[in-house]
């Protein structure tokens, strides 16, 4: 079965910011897309940031990481383009090869972190002002330069809850980024 779909360049230049840059772990070097239950995400972690762009899409379930490289290439190549995607879907639904925009590269053969437990579900905030390292709060604003905010990218609303250990950052206000939601995270060690 082949699989084809699109994505803004400027998406994974924004998550490339979120992920790892010399790390042993190298699934987190990149940025994964998975698409689980017709919800396709773009992810990327260090360990101590989340992002996650994510839609709703008609796709059956895969999972692929693009490596830092070639994210970093595709991002050079087609700076504002979109990048269309295809492959061919595997029995276990992890993405060995892929074609974009006719160039083909080989994925990260590695598993994801099973991202889904770090998202926030019937947490409320609780109103405390906490204090984050501001080098992992300016990643963020890179992530709001990249998605095309043009005046508020340091005005991200922080939500934390005494519940859990990592605060949910919000998209600025001026931030279009379509048919597509954000989910951010920040803390002290999330994988």
């Amino acid at each position: 079965m082949s699989i084809e779909f699109e994505i803004k360049t400027a998406f994974l230049k924004a998550l490339s910011n979120l992920s790892a840059k010399k790390d042993v772990r190298t699934y987190l070097q990149g940025v994964a897309i998975i698409c689980k239950d017709n919800e396709l995400n773009l992810v990327a972690t260090d360990g101590h940031v989340f992002g996650r762009l994510y839609k709703n899409i008609n796709l059956p379930n895969f999972s692929l990481i693009i490596e830092q490289a070639d994210v970093v290439n595709l991002c050079t190549l087609y700076k504002t383009s979109t990048l269309v995607f295809s492959f061919d879907k595997t029995r276990d639904d992890r993405v060995i090869s892929y074609t974009v925009n006719d160039i083909r590269f080989t994925a990260c053969d590695a598993k994801y972190p099973d991202f889904y437990r770090l998202l926030w579900s019937n947490v409320t905030p609780d109103g405390n002002a906490n204090s984050y390292d501001l080098e992992l709060l300016y990643k963020f604003v890179k992530v709001a330069k990249d998605l095309g905010c043009k005046k508020n990218t340091g005005h991200w609303c922080i939500e934390h809850s005494s519940k859990k250990e990592n605060a949910r950052m919000l998209l600025p206000k001026d931030t279009d980024i379509g048919e597509w939601f954000f989910d951010g995270l920040i803390a002290s060690a999330m994988v």
